[in-house]
Protein backbone atom coordinates (compact mmCIF):
# COMPACT_ATOMS: atom_id res chain seq x y z
CA UNK A 1 0.00 0.00 0.00
CA UNK A 2 2.72 2.61 0.61
CA UNK A 3 4.24 2.13 -2.34
CA UNK A 4 0.92 3.21 -4.55
CA UNK A 5 1.32 6.17 -1.81
CA UNK A 6 5.03 6.77 -3.33
CA UNK A 7 4.20 7.17 -6.66
CA UNK A 8 1.21 8.72 -6.63
CA UNK A 9 2.95 11.97 -4.91
CA UNK A 10 6.14 11.11 -7.04
CA UNK A 11 3.30 12.00 -10.12
CA UNK A 12 1.82 15.21 -8.21
CA UNK A 13 5.01 16.94 -6.82
CA UNK A 14 9.13 17.65 -6.33
CA UNK A 15 9.77 14.39 -4.47
CA UNK A 16 11.70 14.98 -1.39
CA UNK A 17 12.97 18.08 -2.53
CA UNK A 18 13.15 19.66 1.15
CA UNK A 19 16.30 17.10 2.05
CA UNK A 20 13.91 14.56 3.56
CA UNK A 21 14.02 10.94 2.46
CA UNK A 22 10.91 10.29 0.13
CA UNK A 23 8.73 9.12 3.09
CA UNK A 24 9.14 9.06 6.87
CA UNK A 25 7.20 7.09 10.18
CA UNK A 26 5.49 9.52 12.65
CA UNK A 27 5.12 7.42 15.91
CA UNK A 28 3.75 8.80 18.66
CA UNK A 29 7.23 9.05 21.36
CA UNK A 30 6.24 11.18 24.02
CA UNK A 31 9.78 11.13 25.18
CA UNK A 32 10.59 13.24 21.86
CA UNK A 33 10.87 17.01 22.52
CA UNK A 34 9.64 17.89 18.92
CA UNK A 35 6.11 17.38 19.40
CA UNK A 36 5.39 16.23 16.19
CA UNK A 37 6.06 12.89 16.97
CA UNK A 38 3.87 13.09 20.04
CA UNK A 39 0.13 12.63 20.07
CA UNK A 40 0.16 16.14 21.49
CA UNK A 41 -2.00 18.49 19.89
CA UNK A 42 -0.63 20.70 17.13
CA UNK A 43 -1.97 24.44 16.37
CA UNK A 44 -2.49 24.98 12.78
CA UNK A 45 0.94 25.29 11.16
CA UNK A 46 3.34 24.84 7.95
CA UNK A 47 5.68 22.95 8.26
CA UNK A 48 9.63 23.45 7.65
CA UNK A 49 9.47 27.26 7.40
CA UNK A 50 13.07 27.44 8.48
CA UNK A 51 14.26 26.00 4.90
CA UNK A 52 14.59 28.17 2.45
CA UNK A 53 12.15 26.50 0.17
CA UNK A 54 9.93 24.92 2.21
CA UNK A 55 8.05 21.80 1.88
CA UNK A 56 4.52 22.81 -0.26
CA UNK A 57 2.46 19.70 -0.09
CA UNK A 58 2.72 16.70 2.51
CA UNK A 59 0.65 13.45 2.33
CA UNK A 60 -0.04 11.49 5.09
CA UNK A 61 -0.77 7.75 4.98
CA UNK A 62 -2.46 6.63 8.42
CA UNK A 63 -1.26 3.07 8.79
CA UNK A 64 -2.67 2.07 11.59
CA UNK A 65 -3.80 3.56 15.21
CA UNK A 66 -4.51 0.90 17.80
CA UNK A 67 -5.75 1.91 21.66
CA UNK A 68 -4.10 5.10 21.74
CA UNK A 69 -5.04 8.82 21.71
CA UNK A 70 -3.99 11.71 18.89
CA UNK A 71 -3.78 11.55 15.11
CA UNK A 72 -6.42 14.18 14.22
CA UNK A 73 -5.52 16.28 12.03
CA UNK A 74 -6.50 20.21 11.03
CA UNK A 75 -6.96 21.23 7.83
CA UNK A 76 -6.30 24.89 7.10
CA UNK A 77 -7.01 26.89 3.38
CA UNK A 78 -4.57 29.32 4.08
CA UNK A 79 -4.92 30.91 0.65
CA UNK A 80 -8.96 31.77 2.02
CA UNK A 81 -7.88 33.26 5.16
CA UNK A 82 -5.02 35.39 3.40
CA UNK A 83 -7.56 36.62 1.11
CA UNK A 84 -10.31 37.37 4.45
CA UNK A 85 -7.55 39.04 6.14
CA UNK A 86 -6.87 41.38 2.71
CA UNK A 87 -10.10 41.77 2.43
CA UNK A 88 -10.85 42.59 6.01
CA UNK A 89 -7.52 44.44 7.60
CA UNK A 90 -5.38 45.27 4.10
CA UNK A 91 -3.38 46.86 6.46
CA UNK A 92 -2.10 43.95 9.02
CA UNK A 93 -1.87 41.84 5.61
CA UNK A 94 0.77 44.02 5.00
CA UNK A 95 2.42 43.99 7.83
CA UNK A 96 2.45 40.14 7.30
CA UNK A 97 3.58 40.28 3.71
CA UNK A 98 6.54 42.99 4.51
CA UNK A 99 7.62 41.94 7.72
CA UNK A 100 10.83 39.17 8.10
CA UNK A 101 10.67 36.74 10.32
CA UNK A 102 13.36 34.09 11.51
CA UNK A 103 12.55 30.34 12.10
CA UNK A 104 14.00 27.72 13.80
CA UNK A 105 13.66 23.87 14.56
CA UNK A 106 15.51 22.44 17.15
CA UNK A 107 14.72 19.59 19.71
CA UNK A 108 15.85 15.94 20.06
CA UNK A 109 19.58 15.17 19.50
CA UNK A 110 21.32 16.75 16.38
CA UNK A 111 18.49 18.38 14.98
CA UNK A 112 19.08 22.04 14.65
CA UNK A 113 17.65 24.22 12.16
CA UNK A 114 17.58 27.91 11.22
CA UNK A 115 16.65 29.94 8.47
CA UNK A 116 19.29 32.11 6.58
CA UNK A 117 17.60 34.97 6.78
CA UNK A 118 13.68 36.22 7.45
CA UNK A 119 10.93 35.59 5.04
CA UNK A 120 7.85 37.52 5.67
CA UNK A 121 4.56 35.46 6.70
CA UNK A 122 3.09 35.98 3.56
CA UNK A 123 5.28 35.67 0.49
CA UNK A 124 4.27 37.12 -2.71
CA UNK A 125 5.83 36.57 -7.04
CA UNK A 126 7.25 39.10 -8.33
CA UNK A 127 3.78 39.78 -9.71
CA UNK A 128 2.09 40.00 -6.37
CA UNK A 129 0.84 36.89 -5.99
CA UNK A 130 0.80 34.93 -2.60
CA UNK A 131 3.10 32.28 -3.01
CA UNK A 132 3.47 30.67 -0.13
CA UNK A 133 2.57 31.24 3.58
CA UNK A 134 5.07 30.53 6.67
CA UNK A 135 3.12 30.18 9.84
CA UNK A 136 4.39 28.30 12.78
CA UNK A 137 4.48 29.47 16.56
CA UNK A 138 6.22 26.65 17.75
CA UNK A 139 9.13 27.34 15.12
CA UNK A 140 9.15 31.58 15.12
CA UNK A 141 12.66 33.01 16.57
CA UNK A 142 12.48 36.06 16.12
CA UNK A 143 10.58 38.69 14.51
CA UNK A 144 12.88 41.91 12.49
CA UNK A 145 11.72 45.70 13.31
CA UNK A 146 11.63 48.01 15.39
CA UNK A 147 10.69 47.73 18.78
CA UNK A 148 7.71 49.67 18.89
CA UNK A 149 6.57 47.58 15.09
CA UNK A 150 6.36 44.29 17.13
CA UNK A 151 2.90 45.06 19.26
CA UNK A 152 1.76 45.85 15.91
CA UNK A 153 3.14 42.96 14.10
CA UNK A 154 1.42 40.42 16.52
CA UNK A 155 -2.01 42.09 16.36
CA UNK A 156 -1.70 41.49 12.54
CA UNK A 157 -0.91 37.60 12.88
CA UNK A 158 -4.03 37.68 15.64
Amino acid sequence: MLGYVNEISKARCEYGKAGFRGYWEVLSEMESIDTAYTNLALEAHTDTTYFSDPIGLQMFHLLSHEGGDGGESLLVDGAAAAATLFQKDPEAYKRLSETAVYYHASGDDGINFTSYRGFPVLEHDLEGHLLRIRWNNADRASIECAMHMKSKWYEAAR
